[in-house]
């Protein structure tokens, strides 16, 4: 039993879902029939209950009632059998085996062996390693300086204030 009132409520969701998914998926499989029952009779209609069919699977995977695999392989068994009805050779390489004769297998895997044995791959010349590089030494930063009087500029008022005066003769206005 659920414990929490969200758990209990997930319970619901997935019986609904459960629910319809399940009435998803025998709506496929009932389709799948009437389509495979309709082309082994060779009935008129064939054609358009497989496009329908083919159209049911696509909508029940876009939905994800099914998966996308499920749906491709239900899909090409459907075709192929539609295509078999008419004479044509289906595409699929899953639903005939060939019956070749053994001599020309023979000789796919003798061109397949040269094949193998002549082409040879060259080898990559090899990179440089990170223990051939000169290992890297931490940044440290000096010490503080700490400043003196010498090695500092003086400030432009001090320099004023350093200068000499200049001696300027005192004028007499009687003099002149």
């Amino acid at each position: 039993m659920a414990n929490t009132k969200s758990a209990k409520k997930a319970i619901l969701v997935n019986r609904r879902n459960n629910a319809r998914n399940a009435h998803y998926k025998t709506q496929i499989k009932s389709a799948i029939k009437e389509t495979l029952t309709a082309i082994s009779s060779n009935s008129d209609n064939k054609a358009t209950l497989l496009q329908d069919t083919l159209q049911l699977i696509d909508k029940v995977a876009g939905k994800k009632v099914i998966k996308k695999t499920t749906a491709a392989r239900k899909k090409s068994l459907l075709h192929n059998k539609y295509l078999d009805a008419f004479g044509k050779t289906s595409t699929s390489t899953f639903t005939k085996k060939s019956s070749a004769p053994a001599a020309a297998k023979a000789t796919t895997e003798k061109k397949t062996a040269t094949k193998k044995t002549t082409t040879t791959k060259k080898a990559a010349p090899k990179k440089e390693t990170a223990a051939k590089k000169a290992p890297v030494a931490k940044k440290t930063t000096p010490p503080k300086k700490q400043a003196t009087k010498e090695t500092t500029t003086p400030k432009v008022s001090e320099k004023v204030a350093d200068a000499p005066e200049e001696v300027t003769e005192p004028t007499n206005p009687t003099e002149s």
